[in-house]
């Protein structure tokens, strides 16, 4: 162990670089190659916690490097610790992926079996690959967004024993103290979420657009791109939630979201389950939230899958508009005789027993708790479809399946949706842009989208860096993150705008919070973009920025 020689690609020192005595820190990754290089590493070891999306993608550009090829590449997270990660490691060149802490033990004794094997080969197959990774990167998604709704509903549930304990009468201060730190809590986590579904995003839209993928890898890019929007929704949700923002409704093709909801399912439940889907046209929309319904209906589907088992089975996922039933009319008193627009989800489960129906939409009930199960699925269905003034009832007979059926007034308006039409985006003509953010991997997905939007792309991953370049030529837009190391993107603003009070300057953020464009407009910034943003609205806010005359004063001076 300690003759070894070890290079750590991280922002900082973690634990298990201590057990090699040559050790070496790379804290970009641009340096990466280099100092692997000239330190001849025996090891390289990559923090995917620190380093982010970009460690894969670094992983296989060093297992890709010839002169690289005696050293062994270790993938170290806290976070990544399933086997589909480890997978995953594997198949982008790394000998192994490791926990952070991992004892000396251990680490000695997987160090001599990866240096007795060969180093691992990236596969030659570019196409295969990116298919596997869409598929990986794909079912990531399912979990970030399991993660921010048991988020949502924990902090629901926070608040709500926060009002019950009306006896203890906590002061004043303390209510604010609590109220902040839950807030600062769920803003940390978004941004943190916002980050990583930047780099998401951005590699879609990158992925969509290469002249020589086929066209079954575009389809999957298109559906992880679905999934990163509808992802990304869901953190404004729980950003909203705690806020008490007023909820914007707007009419929505329940037909068209269902559809695209069961396509990316289809990809994570079993094939033994079949799933069939049957839609009533025209079918009328309703008043709602696109992303939160098909948020609703995964819990659905989910649960129906659940109640399958390892079976084989069905799971049937029907829309209709009509009246209701008449035991769906006596047994709910608010529904009425009129027209609703009808979702009904059947299964081929076990059923409900009859002494559960009453209690199965109460939040942390649940009859799965020995495999896992936390009782919130149900629960937000419930929470979902009374905000929309809808109704949902539950027919089931034990062992013979289960269907909900879920009413929902039409839209005042409803007009069927236009197909969206392909306009071109705003180009630029060889304007220099400055991209300022620190994470490496959004400067590179930035970059590339600059580029093809017909800009002169620069990107500086630190402040500093950004003045530097500032130093020495001119940017006709400069595009900072507010949240940085050592210096906030408002204060880069005020030291740039003391050199040229004319500089246009967009400003980023993953943490919306109160921030508007308008307050934005009112500091002097020429913008606002809110990650995760897609090619379509940088090439807009940069369009804009172009077009304003900078008469207005820089109050952020």
């Amino acid at each position: 162990m300690e003759e070894l020689t070890a290079l750590l690609v991280s922002s900082n020192e973690i634990p298990i670089i201590n057990a090699f005595k040559n050790r070496h820190l790379a804290v970009s990754i641009d340096t990466a190659a280099s100092l692997a290089l000239a330190s001849h590493s025996d090891f390289v070891l990559i923090d995917c916690d620190s380093c982010g999306a970009a460690s894969f993608a670094l992983c296989r550009k060093l297992r890709r490097n010839s002169a690289l090829e005696s050293a062994r590449i270790i993938l170290v997270s806290a976070v990544l610790n399933r086997p589909e990660d480890r997978l995953h490691a594997l198949r982008c060149g790394a000998s192994e992926l490791l926990p952070p802490d991992i004892d000396r033990v251990t680490l000695e004794q997987t160090l001599q079996d990866i240096r007795k094997g060969e180093p691992l080969k990236v596969p030659e197959s570019e196409s295969v690959f990116l298919l596997q990774e869409a598929e990986y990167v794909k079912e990531s998604h399912f979990r970030l967004m399991a993660t921010c709704s048991a988020l949502k509903e924990k902090l629901k549930n926070q608040r709500r024993t926060g009002t019950e304990r009306v006896d203890s009468k906590p002061c004043a201060g303390e209510l604010g103290l609590q109220s902040e730190s839950g807030g600062t809590f769920t803003a940390r986590v978004a941004h943190d979420f916002n980050n990583i579904l930047a780099g998401v995003i951005g590699f879609a839209e990158i992925g969509l657009h290469l002249p020589d993928a086929p066209l079954s890898c575009k389809k999957r890019f298109e559906a992880i791109l679905r999934a990163g929007n509808r992802a990304a929704n869901l953190v404004n949700a729980v950003l909203a939630h705690p806020q008490k923002r007023a909820p914007m409704y707007r009419a929505f093709d329940v037909a068209a979201a269902a559809t695209e909801a069961l396509e990316l399912m289809r990809a994570t439940i079993p094939a033994a389950i079949q799933i069939t889907e049957t839609h009533f046209s025209p079918l009328p929309q309703i008043l709602g939230e696109r992303s939160q319904f098909q948020n609703l209906l995964t819990n659905l589907v989910v649960n129906a899958w659940h109640a399958i088992g390892s079976n084989e089975g069905h799971i049937v996922v029907q829309t209709d508009f009509g009246a209701p039933t008449e035991s769906h009319l006596q047994r709910h008193a608010e529904l009425q005789h009129r027209l609703y627009v009808q979702i009904k989800v059947l299964d081929s489960g076990c059923g409900i027993a009859p002494e559960h129906l009453n209690r199965i939409f109460d939040a942390f009930f649940t009859t799965k708790a020995a495999s896992g199960g936390r009782g919130l699925g149900l629960s937000l269905v419930s929470d979902t479809t009374n905000a929309w003034k809808g109704v949902i009832c539950v027919d089931s007979i034990p062992s013979k399946g289960a269907t909900f059926t879920l009413y929902f007034p039409p839209a005042q308006l409803s007009i069927p949706p236009e197909k969206p039409k392909q306009e071109s985006l705003p180009r630029g003509n060889g304007q220099r842009v400055l991209f300022v953010d620190d994470e490496e991997t959004l400067g590179f997905i930035v970059s590339e989208s600059l580029s093809s939007l017909g800009y002169h792309a620069s990107f500086a991953p630190t402040p500093e860096l950004a003045l530097e370049k500032n130093q020495r030529e001119r940017f006709d837009v400069v595009i900072t993150d507010l949240n940085m190391p050592r210096m906030t993107g408002v204060e880069l603003a005020r030291a740039l705008w003391n050199r040229d009070p004319q500089q246009r300057i967009i400003l980023t953020t993953g943490l919306s919070g109160k921030l508007t464009p308008e307050a934005a407009f009112a500091f002097g910034f020429a913008g606002l973009l809110l990650k995760p943003f897609q090619k379509s609205t940088l090439a807009g806010a940069l369009q804009q920025a172009l077009l304003q005359k900078n008469t207005t004063e820089n109050v952020a001076c």
